[in-house]
């Protein structure tokens, strides 16, 4: 009688558990897909939507499970625009993600909390769910085409699993079956990003505590073959790369090029000496809980991981060997990778890298609900559940993107001034791969033409240095090095009777690009021969009175990945500009990018270099201290202010200033030759 009665409360405790994780699974997903962007969007969403329009390859290792999934939603689908389709694509993830921890918090809390009344347990899955919808990186996630909630998703089911090996009820044969289907998930969990490597730390931790029930060797063996299994998703790389796609990163047609991808050695490494100083607190201070979470939210954190301290040390475990390693695996890989940078970091923002550390502050947010209902029942549950109901709102209302237009405005902005059929040649991923999108996806008429930046037009210059085939041996380079060009397109030469023009972005400090482009709107075009600063002008001129509304500032609701995009756009100018010693319209350009991103001390010293040039000492120095407040570990703003402060003759404020700078970087021989004759001015009299 007593076991029947067991086993009846537990067929009441599934069927709840399915029907509010099924019913948060609905809702959520109404609401992810009623705020989806209506379109292509930035940074990344527009490599991932060109590729799951062509059944493609974005760049390495591939995606393969994220881009497999994609395209078939699309196509089944029938999207008319397919970053449409892959935009709701992350919201259906998005809600599976939400489901699937609503499902994951109750097992959790009926194990830590078994005699809680019958609602307790799935208050605190919705709690979880709440506390994930105050994520703003999660929403942006869910609004636009990216793989992270796919990546979240897989997380949970994994956690589910691991949660399913170790209970006490399996015979033997479940829980090899439960390890193999764990290994299915961790290798397809692999094949949309690469830092689930991680879950073999749950994989081996679960199999451990079930070893006496399952048999360590077959538990082993079952999870090897699932994960075996779930890996063959890459053979999509190399089987779809013979098929020359649109896009196709990485050219993965050999076994040179598919280790090449699966081991991303597209990105340049550094030792981790010489990774920025203050990287390591900027990156912690980017997970930014509180506002991720929301104060409810982060309370709630707090009480569960000390109920889980008290009460539940395995799944304490689970959490914090995930997060943490989950967490330092990331950082250490940024640290080695030698394009991030503090800017990155505070300017652009990486909050989308965190997801996997919000979600575990969500599971142990439902357990510090489920120890509030243990100790003070229905009325403090009532007033949280409530808090965190109105912050999910206010969030979803403010991070909503059913509107967004800001990417079709950014399009329209960089193709005003252009001729049609133009050819752009691109370096960032905004211009690459949203123009990729737009010219190659959505096909209208007089699109340009777009390949990605992999030479430059000196390399040109050195062996073409005739101005009349420079531009089209700079072409014909993009097209020909397929190794680096992710797009399979064949660019004319001619467009009618005319030849075809050529526009690009400049973005890089060390390329001589600038000599040969005039402006053009936002973009420079190619001319194939360098080109004087009266040129520029007269250019700069022309386009500016022809648009005189093309240079815009953000609007008061403008997104993370629009703001930065437009800051990119207006930097890019200014790099331009002060590399052509055009003080007054570099300074103009840097203003403009800042106002788009503020936080960009690398931005506020360009900008304080170009006003001290231009003789304009003070604002050149509140810029300057502008750039010290956002990276106050680096000496380039410490170094220019003190040297201003020398000019001066404030000799006392500009050795303090270069001391501080050879704090760190001890061998810089400038800093400490500057310091010498600052030193010696001052003994010779100087303020």
């Amino acid at each position: 009688m007593v076991m029947k009665l067991e086993r009846t409360i537990e067929q009441e405790r599934r069927r709840v558990q399915w029907l509010s994780a099924a019913g948060v699974f609905v809702v959520t997903l109404a609401v992810l897909w009623w705020n989806a962007a209506p379109g292509v969007s930035f940074h990344d969403s527009g490599e991932f939507a060109m590729a799951a329009a062509s059944a493609g390859i974005p760049h390495p290792p591939g995606a393969p499970t994220w881009t497999m999934l994609a395209s078939s939603f699309v196509r089944l689908g029938g999207f008319h625009d397919p970053a449409r389709g892959t935009n709701l694509f992350s919201g259906l993830w998005g809600a599976i993600t939400l489901g699937l921890l609503c499902w994951l918090a109750q097992m959790w809390t009926i194990r830590i909390f078994p005699n809680l009344p019958r609602w307790a347990h799935p208050a605190a899955g919705i709690s979880a769910v709440l506390v994930m919808l105050h994520s703003s990186g999660f929403l942006e996630q869910s609004f636009i085409t990216e793989q992270y909630t796919l990546m979240t998703a897989l997380f949970i089911a994994a956690l589910i699993v691991a949660t399913e090996i170790i209970s006490d009820t399996n015979t033997p044969a479940r829980t090899v079956r439960l390890c193999t289907g764990f290994g299915l998930i961790w290798g397809l969990a692999i094949g949309n990003h690469p830092s689930q490597l991680l879950l073999v730390l749950l994989a081996a931790w679960a199999i451990w505590i079930a070893r006496k029930n399952g048999g360590p060797a077959r538990m082993v063996g079952a999870c090897a073959a699932g994960l075996f299994t779930g890996l063959l998703v890459f053979l999509w790389v190399p089987i779809r790369s013979h098929a020359n796609p649109i896009m196709d990163w990485g050219n993965v047609k050999t076994l040179d090029r598919f280790i090449w991808a699966i081991t991303r050695q597209q990105w340049e490494l550094r030792p981790i000496s010489e990774a920025p100083r203050n990287l390591v607190p900027e990156w912690i201070a980017s997970y930014d809980l509180l506002r991720q979470l929301g104060v409810a939210g982060l309370a709630l954190t707090a009480v569960g991981v000390a109920a889980l301290v008290k009460r539940q040390h395995t799944l304490l475990g689970w959490l914090a060997v995930l997060s943490v390693t989950y967490g330092a695996g990331m950082l250490y890989g940024h640290l080695r990778q030698k394009s991030i940078h503090l800017e990155y970091i505070s300017s652009y923002g990486v909050v989308d890298w965190h997801l996997p550390i919000y979600l575990a502050c969500a599971l142990a947010a439902a357990i510090g609900l489920a120890w509030i209902v243990s100790r003070f029942r229905s009325l403090p549950t009532v007033v949280l559940l409530a808090a965190l109901a109105w912050g999910a709102y206010s969030s979803v209302s403010h991070n909503s993107l059913r509107r967004y237009t800001a990417p079709d405005q950014f399009i329209s902005d960089l193709l005003t001034p252009l001729p049609a059929d133009s050819l752009i040649v691109a370096s960032g991923d905004n211009l690459a791969f949203m123009m990729g999108y737009h010219s190659y996806i959505q096909r209208p008429k007089g699109a340009p033409w777009v390949l990605v930046h992999s030479l430059s037009m000196e390399a040109v210059m050195a062996r073409a240095p005739d101005p009349k085939t420079a531009k089209m041996v700079f072409v014909a380079g993009m097209v020909v090095d397929k190794d680096r060009q992710p797009f399979r397109v064949s660019v004319p030469s001619h467009i009618g009777n005319r030849p075809l023009r050529v526009f690009g972005d400049y973005f890089y400090e060390e390329s001589s690009d600038y000599a040969y482009m005039l402006p053009d709107g936002l973009l420079f075009e190619f001319t194939g021969r360098k080109v004087t600063n009266k040129e520029v002008l007269a250019a700069e001129n022309e386009w500016r009175a022809q648009y005189p509304k093309l240079l815009r500032e953000p609007g008061p609701d403008a997104k993370r990945l629009e703001r930065d995009a437009y800051s990119r756009l207006y930097a890019a100018r200014g790099m331009y500009f002060a590399m052509r010693k055009m003080w007054s319209q570099a300074a103009e350009s840097y203003r403009l990018s800042l106002e788009w991103v503020e936080a960009n001390g690398g931005m506020w010293v360009c900008l304080g270099d170009s006003l001290d040039r231009m003789g304009k000492t003070n604002d050149a120095v509140e810029a300057y201290k502008r750039a010290m407040w956002y990276l106050p570990t680096y000496p380039e703003p410490k170094y220019s202010l003190a040297m201003v402060y020398a000019r001066s003759g404030y000799f006392p404020a500009a050795e303090t200033l270069l001391v501080e700078a050879l704090r760190e970087t001890p061998n810089d021989k400038q800093t400490q030759q500057k310091l010498k004759e600052v030193r010696s001015k001052m003994k010779s009299g100087g303020r």
